[in-house]
């Protein structure tokens, strides 16, 4: 449910225009919601396996996804029951401490999303809180807050107020990147008072490379180029990294907030050459939990949105033979096509002489 379900606001701004899509994409995930529900215990929590412990981070998570896809026009395809949202974010309630912050269940000895509170896990960070887990939950409190109903809603307000205040306090001490750039999308989220600080210390963080601006806890290395004889340069294919998927993540959540602050500019547009980079071939991004390519989805969505790139998008592409130069072919590229299934084409490739 990861995918699809996350962008259709975005990816399809009017049921009109696209309706053979939307129906497709809605059935499919009806299925999918159906799946999830299997994994939702008697008070509302969700877990990663139906016999596993629930999880808040992974609660936080299906929450927000459930949220997205919960819009009027859509009832009669799919229909989220209001009262799984209420459920699930009253029991996740009950993991915020004194301090305002989140924990996960005492039953994750390593939590799902090791970024949420880095293992070893300790008692110690336990009674702490976590910085990002706090963040996750701020930014799913805030999406859900509308559809909150009674008792409930009222908790959440108060919730969401301790939460980003904790998160406030803390920004002024974060080193790491990742944390950086989720509190800060976080708190832009919520609009706080404390939103521009953060943004500073975030920009102040960023790292580039040529035309391309990241977030990582370490430089990334890029596809490197190779001379063969007289020939013009190749690109090689780029080498994977330890903190790749980490760096796609944490870009993604800083495009979030350069977009939502800024709008649209150079600076974001070298942002996306980052993202753009770092995509496999099957057009996925680097984790094999995909969390990093479902947020580099969210923001680049978001860019292209923003931008108007649907609506403009009119290209000609010439491609060349590197053996011979004589060999072209045009490939032309508009909003009459969908971009993602054009994933070949033909090529006459002309005999070479002695070939």
């Amino acid at each position: 449910m990861h995918l699809p379900v996350s962008f259709l606001t975005n990816s399809f701004p009017s049921l009109t225009s696209c309706v053979p899509s939307l129906l497709q994409v809605l059935t499919a995930v009806n299925v999918e919601y159906a799946a999830i529900a299997r994994y939702q215990d008697e008070k509302g929590a969700f877990k990663m396996w139906p016999d596993s412990e629930p999880s808040v981070w992974l609660t936080a998570y299906i929450l927000r996804t459930l949220w997205l896809a919960n819009f009027q026009d859509w009832e009669n395809l799919i229909y989220i029951d209001p009262s799984v949202v209420n459920q699930a974010t009253a029991w996740m309630l009950e993991y915020q401490i004194h301090n305002g912050a989140f924990i996960e269940t005492p039953n994750y000895t390593h939590p799902l999303d090791s970024k949420t509170n880095p293992p070893p896990y300790s008692r110690k960070n336990y009674k702490k809180g976590s910085v990002p887990l706090t963040a996750q939950v701020v930014l799913t409190l805030v999406a859900v807050l509308p559809s909150v109903k009674g008792n409930t809603r009222a908790r959440v307000n108060i919730a969401k107020a301790n939460a980003i205040r904790y998160l406030e306090q803390e920004q002024g001490r974060i080193t790491d990147p990742y944390e950086m750039a989720l509190v800060a999308w976080a708190l832009t989220k919520a609009d706080s008072s404390k939103k521009e600080s953060a943004f500073s210390r975030l920009h102040n963080m960023k790292r580039e490379h040529g035309n391309k601006i990241y977030w990582s806890r370490e430089p990334i290395s890029f596809n490197n180029l190779v001379y063969e004889d007289n020939q013009r340069p190749f690109m090689l294919p780029k080498d994977d990294q330890k903190w790749d998927a980490h760096a796609v993540e944490t870009t993604s959540y800083a495009l979030l907030v350069y977009v939502a602050r800024d709008g649209i500019g150079i600076l974001q547009e070298n942002i996306v050459r980052f993202l753009a980079v770092m995509r496999e071939l099957d057009g996925g991004l680097i984790s094999t939990l995909v969390r990093d390519s479902v947020m580099a989805m969210e923001a680049l969505v978001e860019y292209s949105y923003r931008a108007r790139l649907r609506d403009v998008t009119d290209m000609r592409i010439t491609i060349e033979h590197s053996s011979d130069p004589n060999f072209t072919v045009d490939v032309q590229i508009d909003n009459t096509q969908r971009l993602a299934e054009l994933r070949s084409f033909d090529v006459r490739l002309r005999k070479m002489q002695g070939g």
